[in-house]
């Protein structure tokens, strides 16, 4: 049985999912400081999905990214090399560094970045699957976690 989904709410759940306090440590939230929609256009360029008939696994592997792709891998590899953060270093101060090296000195992990259709919606649950390139009339903010 094929199971389809529209990519736009594909995205839209990604987005909320990394938004939500399960899948983001609160330093990184903080520093991050992402907007739904800021997020989403970041989601929706790493991930890059496209229309077609897909095995679930496919979809999984783009959503994560790896050697050679894009993905939310890739996204918060971005993030941990052009972003700029405000916290306090070793000494205490509250100083600008780069989110690498505030994420190494505060011990604080990367965003989630292996996300599994199901549980972003226990319906999408199929081994096959059609995306459908279409716009889902839902804010963002409707599939908060």
């Amino acid at each position: 049985m094929e199971c389809e989904i529209k990519i736009d709410e594909l995205l839209k759940c990604i987005t909320m999912g990394i938004l939500s306090t399960q899948s983001m440590e609160p330093e990184l939230g903080e520093w991050l400081d992402f907007r739904p929609k800021d997020l989403f256009n970041d989601v929706k360029t790493y991930i890059g999905l496209e229309e077609g008939a897909f095995t679930k696994e496919e979809i999984e592997n783009k959503i994560l990214g790896g050697p050679s792709e894009s993905g939310l891998s890739m996204m918060m590899e971005m993030y941990e090399n052009e972003w700029s953060v405000i916290c306090n270093n070793a000494n205490g101060e509250e100083v600008e560094m780069n989110l690498s090296e505030a994420m190494t000195l505060h011990n604080v992990g990367p965003i989630k970045t292996g996300w599994r259709l199901e549980e972003l919606d226990p319906n999408w649950n199929s081994k096959n699957i059609k995306l459908i390139d279409e716009d889902d009339e839902n804010d963002i903010e409707y599939y908060e976690m």
